[in-house]
């Protein structure tokens, strides 16, 4: 499915840290930009990832702000202007 607090952590600039079974984690996530991704079968992944904020807690900053920019290009908005390109694009080709 699509983990919708993913789309929600993004939109108030935090870092993800996002399994790869969560659909959102192929959208949202850019791994080691605004966040990790990870194996669901594996745990280990997991707390490396967390891990990694522990260590460089500026990242957590840096990547916030990455998840902000993410969300900015996800919005209702933009997907609606996205598709009404595509609309005219094929209307203009006669598809």
């Amino acid at each position: 499915g699509w983990g919708m607090v993913v789309n929600e952590a993004a939109a108030l600039g935090l870092p993800l840290v996002v399994s790869d079974a969560a659909g959102a984690a192929w959208h949202m996530v850019d791994h080691a930009v605004n966040g990790f991704r990870f194996s669901s079968d594996d745990s280990r992944a997991l707390h490396r990832a967390m891990l990694t904020y522990v260590d460089a807690p500026d990242l957590l900053v840096s990547h916030g702000e990455a998840s902000k920019r993410t969300f900015a290009l996800q919005t209702s908005e933009v997907m609606a202007e996205r598709f009404l390109s595509i609309l005219h694009t094929w209307q203009a080709t006669g598809v």
